[in-house]
């Protein structure tokens, strides 16, 4: 018997030691995940239920469709960190240590409280601009580049509501791994998340009778299309540019501004992902280090596939029907010139973006060019496969 103990500390024990190891570098990953779906899932609980339209035209009190999205996050809440909470336990079955493990799970409570608190009141607040004439008027007048329907405001609040939220865990997360705080300190990181994040909360509470109601029977208007005029943001003056130096003639120049305005108007979170890998990018590269080298390039790479994605969106339905191309007096040629104006600016501007500050920051100056020259050669070609594939 004691022989047999002491062969299961020498096999197992090493084994216990490398699954909290890889436990460990999951778990981040997890809680990332889990908060940035979180954020972005709020809204659909709470416009665009299956029963949203007909509760829209009750007269409800708003605080009841508040109540009703704050049980369904909740339940969304608890599924999506169950996986989270379990390495935890895992972990600590492991290493057999408490202190980090009860670490560990009070940052993940402290996250999931505060991106359930700030996907409810970026989603109210997403809502009371799209109901509100007077601040779209406002949003409208500013124009140039950020022009877009007003139902993406339900995706992009919550976005910029879901990337603090990651920044935080991206910045926090060593403290409860017993490592180095990458961004200042976990009081400075979690306490005005928490602070803000109960403030942010309370105020949706109050303002939800109010602002509520109105938002919901717009957004069931705007799904429904019984608007008396289709709403549309047509290109910005940067793209506006793009599509005359690549188009050939006015059918060429009108169909570069089609697609810009369609894709406005039809995919409005790929393009505000487009922003956030940027942003989140930048962190990875003001963080440094290891944590560059893992999530700062699993950015780079989901922004340079956003792009692709669009690229092939220009080429099929509902951004294009390819009967009505092929009547257009244009050649195969010029469809994809003209076509390419929105993927080459995009492509400029994530790559300008993403390479010069790596250069500028990091002073690696071939590893930042040859990832910039590989991954335009892997969008062009990308676009080059869907253009050819379509026509």
């Amino acid at each position: 018997v004691n022989v047999a103990n002491r062969l299961a500390n020498i096999t197992l024990r090493p084994a216990n030691i490398y699954m909290a190891g890889e436990i460990k570098s999951l778990w981040m990953v997890l809680l990332v995940f889990a908060a940035g779906i979180l954020v972005l899932k709020i809204p659909s609980e709470l416009y665009w239920q299956k029963d949203s339209g007909f509760l829209s035209r009750l007269p409800l009190r708003g605080r009841s469709h508040f109540y009703c999205a704050l049980k369904n996050s909740a339940k969304s809440c608890f599924w999506l960190f169950l996986p989270f909470f379990s390495t935890v336990v895992v972990y600590y079955f492991c290493s057999k240590d408490v202190s980090t493990s009860l670490k560990q799970g009070g940052f993940g409570v402290s996250i999931a409280l505060s991106a359930l608190l700030w996907g409810l009141a970026s989603s109210v607040f997403a809502g009371m601009i799209v109901s509100s004439s007077q601040i779209q008027s406002a949003i409208n007048s500013m124009g140039g580049e950020f022009s877009a329907p007003k139902s993406s405001w339900l995706g992009i609040l919550p976005g910029l509501a879901g990337v603090m939220v990651m920044a935080a865990v991206l910045g926090g997360a060593g403290w409860a791994m017993e490592e180095k705080v990458a961004l200042g300190s976990i009081e400075m990181l979690l306490g005005p998340l928490l602070i803000g994040g109960v403030a942010a909360g309370v105020w949706s509470y109050f303002m939800s009778d109010k602002e509520l109601p109105p938002a919901m029977r717009e957004v069931s208007a705007l799904d429904r299309e019984i608007l008396a005029f289709v709403e549309r943001a047509g290109p910005s003056k940067l793209e506006g540019i793009f599509a005359k130096m690549f188009s050939k003639g006015a059918a060429g120049l009108a169909l570069s501004h089609k697609d810009a305005t369609l894709l406005r108007r039809r995919f409005p979170l790929p393009l505000f992902l487009f922003f956030l890998f940027i942003g989140l990018f930048w962190i990875g590269l003001l963080v440094g280090g290891d944590f560059f080298k893992s999530w700062g390039a699993g950015f780079f790479v989901l922004g340079v596939l956003v792009i692709a994605y669009l690229s092939f969106c220009v080429w099929r339905d509902p951004i294009e029907k390819m009967r009505y191309l092929k009547t257009l007096p244009l050649t195969a040629s010029d469809m994809f010139k003209s076509k390419m104006a929105f993927v080459v600016l995009r492509s400029g501007l994530f790559l300008g973006l993403t390479c010069i500050a790596w250069l500028v920051l990091t002073g690696a100056v071939m590893t930042s060019l040859l990832t910039g020259v590989v991954s335009l050669i892997f969008i062009l070609g990308a676009s080059y496969v869907f253009y050819r594939v379509s026509v």
